[in-house]
């Protein structure tokens, strides 16, 4: 089965999940129930994968992880809290409560990493039903999340790794509804990673963490060895997010204390920290909300018109991670849609005053529908407090690939042409696809790279079994919807018209 199979199979699973549950607690609220059982289905996956070998071989993050979950399942008080035996309970008349007790074991197991991530889900809730109806449900949620395996690889690129196995199952998952936080791709959040090289010792920031994927990626990319030292710092408001995010630092055995839950108003400086190495964000576009804190006075001088003057949430973004950044060494990237690169009024005085302090380093334009449900463009703009040159790549990357119900795949090719690009314009400050400020100038501060770049990846070759393939898929998935709307219409007593 090829990658591209897998994938789609992968998908199926987890939308008959969704299935399950989306017609009983509504398509805003299943996600909740989802996403635990997801988790433990994972670290049960991983658990019985490696519990016949030797946890103390080494040091690297596998090990890590199966030093975490050993403490966990090897607890006589927590043996009985996995998957597989929640799964052989699933006919037990109180399910949802036998859930409960899981979770919370699980909680208090792992305190520091795990405190209050299941909090938001009640299995013994009633809007599951009575106790029959209710374990009835459950029992069929665990049936269909039992057929999901976190074992296979869906791909061979170096963009993906093991744990990003549950990343892209939420990823998935949440792109189904209109979800109020940012979800970015996370070979994305890799490319990213792997473009500002964050070193082991440095503190990464993300001011709407979102799922934390972008946030773990930076901080995990130049780990060689585990410890517990808190390298991860942020805010998201939503409470889905938050706790997925918590779930992810804690697969990635990342020290997740210093990533909050709540609005910036309610964050103490203190508790944010003060100043970081690398900064990453993926902000929510098009939110009207202030989600970002007051500009410290003198850059509100410095980068605005005037200190009232009001800004969209991706250029209070930017002037808010570029104020916490440290000095001498610091960088950030954003994910942005690519349309909001050439604003006007004001959005158009910060990106002078960027050129102007020479802070502006990269913008990437990525491939249209890489982002699940959205039709724009984005682009990945890069900021460096520790530029010489004077000049700004410029690339713009254009698809080929096929898209996954809609949705483009970055693929290996195309981020290694990225990293390429950037790694050479950054030893020598110049390259073919490189712009000097005055002609930025001339184009009026317009950051959109379709403006300056050539193409920098070539046509693919059209892979024709994969195209049959894939439309034999289609062809399945149709047929399928056929019978189902047949068997509505013959359970409803109407007569089909041909």
């Amino acid at each position: 089965m090829s990658y591209t199979a897998k994938f789609d199979d992968f998908q199926r699973k987890i939308f008959s999940a969704i299935e399950v549950m989306k017609s009983n607690v509504g398509v805003r609220d299943y996600p909740e129930y989802i996403l635990p059982l997801l988790f433990l289905k994972y670290i049960s996956d991983a658990y019985r994968q490696h519990e016949k070998e030797d946890f103390e071989d080494n040091d690297d993050h596998t090990a890590w992880l199966k030093k975490r979950l050993k403490k966990i399942f090897s607890r006589e008080q927590l043996c009985s809290c996995d998957y597989y035996s929640l799964y052989d309970s699933r006919h037990n008349g109180n399910l949802g409560r036998l859930m409960n007790e899981t979770f919370h074991r699980l909680e208090e197991a792992y305190s520091n990493d795990l405190k209050n991530v299941f909090s938001l889900v009640d299995f013994n809730s009633y809007r599951l039903g009575d106790n029959s109806e209710r374990s009835s449900i459950l029992c069929e949620l665990l049936e269909a999340i039992s057929k999901i395996s976190f074992e296979e690889k869906l791909s061979e690129s170096y963009l993906y790794q093991k744990s990003d196995l549950f990343s892209i199952a939420a990823e998935i998952l949440l792109s189904q509804i209109k979800y109020s936080s940012s979800i970015a791709p996370i070979e994305v959040c890799r490319l990213v990673a792997k473009l500002l090289s964050p070193q082991k010792a440095e503190r990464v920031y993300d001011p709407a963490f979102s799922t934390g994927s972008l946030l773990i990626a930076c901080a995990t990319e130049d780990r060689v060895k585990v410890d517990d030292v808190p390298r991860v710092f942020g805010v998201e408001r939503n409470g889905i997010a938050w706790s997925l995010a918590r779930m992810n630092a804690f697969l990635n055995c990342e020290n997740g204390s210093g990533m909050h839950i709540g609005r910036f108003a309610t964050k103490s400086r203190r508790e944010l920290n003060d100043s970081y190495d690398v900064a990453v964000s993926f902000p929510p576009f098009g939110s009207k909300d202030s989600l970002f804190p007051a500009l410290p006075w003198g850059m509100s001088y410095d980068f605005l018109p005037n200190p009232d003057s009001k800004l969209s949430t991706e250029y209070s973004a930017i002037l808010h991670m570029l104020s916490v950044l440290e000095d001498g060494h610091g960088r950030l990237a954003l994910i942005l849609p690519s349309g909001s690169l050439s604003k006007s009024g004001t959005e158009k005085f910060v990106r002078q005053r960027l050129i102007e302090y020479n802070l502006v380093d990269a913008v990437i334009g990525l491939p249209e529908r890489l982002i699940a449900g959205v039709a724009a463009r984005f682009s990945i703009i890069i900021l460096r407090k520790d530029r010489v040159g004077k000049e700004v790549l410029f690339l713009d990357i254009t698809s080929q690939n096929s898209a996954l119900r809609g949705q483009i795949r970055l693929s290996e090719k195309q981020a290694l042409d990225i990293i390429e690009a950037y790694n050479n314009f950054k030893e020598k400050s110049i390259s073919e696809h490189s712009i000097a400020i005055e002609e930025i100038e001339v184009n009026d501060f317009n950051f959109n790279s379709s403006v300056f770049s050539k193409n920098t990846t070539a046509v693919e070759q059209v892979d024709l079994n994969l195209l049959q393939e894939q439309r034999e898929v289609i062809k399945r998935r149709l047929e399928k919807l056929d019978e189902e709307i047949n068997d509505e219409i013959e359970a409803a007593g109407l007569r089909q018209v041909v």
